[in-house]
């Protein structure tokens, strides 16, 4: 994939496209195809409009961080009814209990299965 994190996120945005990336150690687009993604963005309250977001994450390389328990991704989804674009800063793990526990825990109300293509909420 050789188009741009702000390309990606444009053409996903035009489509009307969720999406789930991250850039990896080579700079290219990476999208998980398993596992539950959970917002944490409440742990990393931004505030700003998707260019400067965008531009802030690529020129500070926020989601190139690879710890050693989760890597971090950006996400984005049209909020149904609003027309309106949200973007979080999410991790993927591959189990649906610890999503749950870490959704719980960043005050999350639900997650998302990948492989489902299904949102998962929490009680």
């Amino acid at each position: 994939m050789n188009e741009s994190i702000v390309e990606y996120i444009k053409n996903c945005v035009n489509q009307k496209k969720d999406f789930t990336i991250r850039l990896n150690n080579k700079n290219k687009l990476e999208k998980p195809i398993y596992g539950y993604v959970v917002s944490i963005t409440p742990l990393i309250n931004i505030e700003m409009n998707l260019h400067q977001m965008c531009k802030y994450v690529f020129n500070n390389k926020v989601i190139e961080i690879n710890e050693d328990t989760y890597k971090l991704y950006i996400g984005g989804w049209l909020e149904y009814g609003k027309g309106k674009l949200s973007t979080d800063i999410s991790i993927i793990t591959e189990k649906k209990h610890e999503a749950m526990q870490i959704a719980k825990y960043c005050k999350q109300k639900a997650i998302y299965d990948i492989v489902n293509k299904n949102t998962i909420y929490l009680n």
